[in-house]
């Protein structure tokens, strides 16, 4: 038996380690990005496949990523975006 939160979930998880993996048993499909395309390949490489994680490259900070997602998560990323970069609200 699985519990499903959301249908779809897009998660930028910090190198999309364990939490990916965690996240992804509740949910009916979870979709990972990451700026760096190592780490996309190591999360590839990871991911168990009974979970059916998709992983792309997207850089959060240049736009939206295309599609519609019931949710969105970010762990260990907040922190590492500097703080110049302008959120949009303001000076």
């Amino acid at each position: 038996f699985r519990r499903v939160l959301f249908r779809s979930l897009l998660g930028n998880d910090g190198q999309l380690g364990f939490g990916a993996r965690v996240v992804a048993q509740s949910v009916g499909a979870l979709t990972g990005v990451d700026f760096d395309p190592e780490f996309i390949e190591s999360a590839k490489s990871t991911a168990n496949e009974r979970y059916g994680i998709n992983f792309f490259v997207h850089n959060l900070l240049e736009g939206p990523v295309s599609g519609t997602y019931d949710g969105i998560y970010s762990l260990d990323v907040l922190e590492h975006i500097p703080a110049d970069v302008p959120d949009g609200h303001g000076p």
